[in-house]
């Protein structure tokens, strides 16, 4: 049967937290070491049939063992399959410290082991879409509850001073599990977090692109991409409403204010944006 052990991170130093999850690597290092090598020869790692994702510094791969998913992040630049050398050390250690902080948070990326040489990290594979990649009629199905569960993650890491990374691609929305969120890091200083109110900012600022994975508004657009948009942005500006009435249950007093002040400007760019989408669209109507 194969093992991973498992540890309870609270309340136990960072340094033992990340030496257990060093050991566990090598459980995995067996069939790891396989899927590495063949990337390595693989010229286009994006159509390889365990590709999941690609982010700024890491390409993420499935792994199955005994019967379980795993997720197997590389370190890799922008342009392609980078060797652990052109790594950004720093990151790779803030973002492990974060997982030993945030072992056995619902709704987070659990890492389950690394390997420092490498520059690998070994997850438990979470389901879901990225929000950017969501299209509209999965946007409505996000239930209040999900959007509550989102924040009570969003609250939680923020009270163990857990950097946040505001990309719609670091949080994935499945209709039963509701959100999950990947990428995290421990920040390098309490002071960079700031108030809740700042991370619900986070929160409705991936929200409002959700369905849009590369920019709110593209000036190239046709006419039907233009009128698709207008229906996406309405359908994402009611999802922003709904997620800051979930917020007025979750806060309270100056906190809550500050939060929905934030939350608001999100929910005025989004009109802006919607705004100038129209425009185009009108002007299309008009040739």
């Amino acid at each position: 049967m194969f093992y991973t052990k498992r540890i309870a991170y609270l309340g136990e130093s960072i340094s033992f937290g990340l030496e257990q999850l060093s050991q566990n690597y090598a459980n995995f290092e067996p069939f790891v070491q396989p899927l590495y090598t063949d990337l390595l020869n693989c010229p286009d790692k994006l159509e390889h049939p365990a590709f999941v994702n690609r982010g700024q510094e890491s390409m993420v791969f499935s792994l199955t063992i005994d019967g379980a998913a795993y997720a197997v992040r590389f370190a890799a630049s922008k342009d392609g399959f980078a060797l652990p050398r052109d790594y950004q050390d720093m990151s790779f250690k803030l973002r492990l410290r974060g997982a030993v902080r945030c072992r056995g948070v619902a709704g987070t990326e659990q890492i389950v082991a690394f390997s420092e040489q490498d520059k690998i990290t070994v997850a438990e594979f979470l389901p879901g879409k990225p929000l950017g990649w969501l299209a509209r009629q999965d946007t409505n199905r996000i239930s209040n509850a999900q959007l509550a569960g989102l924040i009570d993650i969003m609250l939680e890491l923020n009270e163990r001073e857990i950097f946040i990374d505001p990309n719609p691609d670091n949080i994935l929305y499945d209709f039963t599990a509701g959100f999950s969120l990947l990428d995290y890091s421990l920040a390098q200083s309490p002071v960079l977090l700031g108030g809740n109110c700042y991370v619900l900012s986070f929160a409705a600022s991936m929200l409002a692109h959700s369905g849009f994975p590369d920019v709110l508004y593209n000036a190239n657009w046709s006419r039907q991409q233009a009128k698709n948009a207008q229906k996406l942005y309405a359908n994402n500006l009611a999802l922003l409403q709904r997620f800051c009435n979930v917020v007025e249950t979750k806060l309270t007093g100056e906190e809550l204010a500050d939060s929905l002040y934030k939350i608001k400007r999100q929910i005025s760019a989004l009109q802006n944006w919607q705004a100038v989408c129209g425009s185009r669209f009108f002007n299309y109507s008009n040739l």
